[in-house]
């Protein structure tokens, strides 16, 4: 450990003040009622950039249906993905699963107390390992979130810029000088709920703090100056193109590729519009593709949602086409003249067999019909899926897919409209 003198208050009346701190005002949260490793491991791959109050119901849930390591490894991928369904950052979940694996083939369905073992587990990096280990095991592994990054740039007035090399290794020293000590787990969550409830990014309650009388920050005046930042980059800004399309009761489905955005979990056809395309232009592309699946060419309606979905580094600015083929069928899926004040999803009742397979649910498979087991009718899809193919499955069935916020807006504001969308209607966010 490095041992060279530390700028600002002394690291072990910071500690003591935190754990003093923390045990009398420490929220009362499911995951702080237990020491088991796995159910740790879960409610921190749940909290990676996500707020507790989301979390907490899908924790609960993902507990009851996984409760250890060997039910998560046995389940089907589409069953842990519904369950995450929401919770955004799919990739997690694959990787909480592929961990389940690997504990139960290497460590007998056990998280291990070693640090090299845990951090070796898919998905868990640093921070999540030292909150396992120190909570599970207390063992005096630092965790650093961004909560703790920011609680240690300010009370220690951290002025290397916290998002670069030299600032990270800083508060990563600071970190392991703060958990070397009795109750390791107990800093470590302490500084994570320092910053979360008291020590937030803009509007610190500094009068609450424990440290407030050691903090370089807060001496200062100006809290809200660390942790100190590079110039943010800006947002990549795509427009995108989407289509509800149905056909004899159900409405075309894609699987997005799976390590990109969204990887892996199902959507609404898309297509994004290139430099200098007309929306329509984009439209006709992707229902180039819709009309290969089906065979027959596709009636697009005038009118069309739209909206704004912003990801972490990415903004998407979307619409959404409404299409219907075949004799009668309406894009709302019920047929015949289109019908308002009932939402589409009121189709779901009645299952109309589509190309390729009896209608109804797969049953050992836990897929919906139209897809592996159901046969679906499909076409080459679009290189930017992956090189998958269109899928067409019952709106009940769609209640099921494992599909991501932003397609689950969509499919609810087809829904909420019943069979009338008024003309480029803008969406709240």
């Amino acid at each position: 450990m490095n041992d060279a003198p530390v700028q600002g208050p002394d690291p072990q009346e910071v500690r003591s003040r935190l754990i003093e701190w923390y045990d009398r005002h420490r929220r009362d949260l499911p995951w702080r009622r237990t020491r088991d490793p796995y159910a740790v491991l879960v409610s921190e791959v749940m909290l990676q950039q996500t707020r507790v109050d989301t979390v907490l119901p899908y924790y609960l849930r993902f507990l009851q249906r996984f409760p250890s390591a060997f039910h998560l490894a046995a389940a089907s991928e589409e069953e842990v993905l519904r369950l995450w369904q929401g919770l955004g950052y799919y990739r997690r979940a694959r990787q909480l699963q592929q961990a389940a694996r690997v504990l139960v083939e290497r460590f007998g369905g056990q998280v291990p107390p070693d640090p090299e073992a845990v951090r070796a587990l898919p998905g868990v990096g640093d921070y999540t390992a030292g909150a396992v280990l120190s909570i599970a095991f207390d063992l005096p592994v630092p965790a650093v979130d961004g909560n703790a990054q920011r609680v240690l740039s300010r009370v220690f007035g951290v002025d290397e810029p916290a998002d670069r090399a030299a600032g990270r290794r800083r508060i990563a020293e600071l970190a392991r000088r703060l958990v070397d000590g009795p109750r390791p787990g107990a800093l470590n969550q302490a500084v994570m709920e320092l910053g979360a409830t008291v020590c937030t990014p803009r509007k610190p309650v500094c009068t609450q703090c424990p440290l407030a009388g050691l903090c370089v920050a807060a001496g200062s005046g100006q809290p809200e100056a660390w942790p100190v930042r590079r110039r943010s980059t800006r947002w990549a800004e795509e427009d995108v193109v989407m289509a509800w399309c149905i056909q004899d009761g159900r409405v075309a489905v894609v699987r997005r590729p799976e390590g990109g955005l969204l990887g892996g979990l199902w959507a609404l056809p898309y297509t994004r519009r290139a430099e200098g395309e007309t929306w329509l232009a984009a439209r006709a592309r992707l229902g180039a593709v819709l009309e290969a699946s089906l065979g027959q060419p596709l009636q697009w309606r005038r009118e069309h949602l739209q909206g704004r979905w912003d990801f972490s580094h990415r903004r998407w600015h979307w619409r959404l086409y409404l299409a219907s083929a075949g004799c009668g069928a309406g894009w709302n899926g019920r047929g015949g003249e289109r019908q308002t004040g009932r939402p589409a999803g009121r189709a779901a009742g009645r299952r109309t067999p589509g190309p390729g397979s009896s209608g109804g649910r797969d049953g050992d498979s836990g897929t919906p019909g139209g897809m592996p087991g159901g046969a679906p009718a499909v076409a080459e899809a679009p290189a930017e899926w992956g090189g998958g193919a269109v899928a067409w499955v019952t709106l009940a069935d769609l209640d099921g897919l494992a599909m991501a916020s932003l397609d689950r807006r969509v499919v609810a504001e087809v829904a909420r409209f019943g069979g009338a969308p008024p003309g480029h209607r803008a969406l709240p966010r």
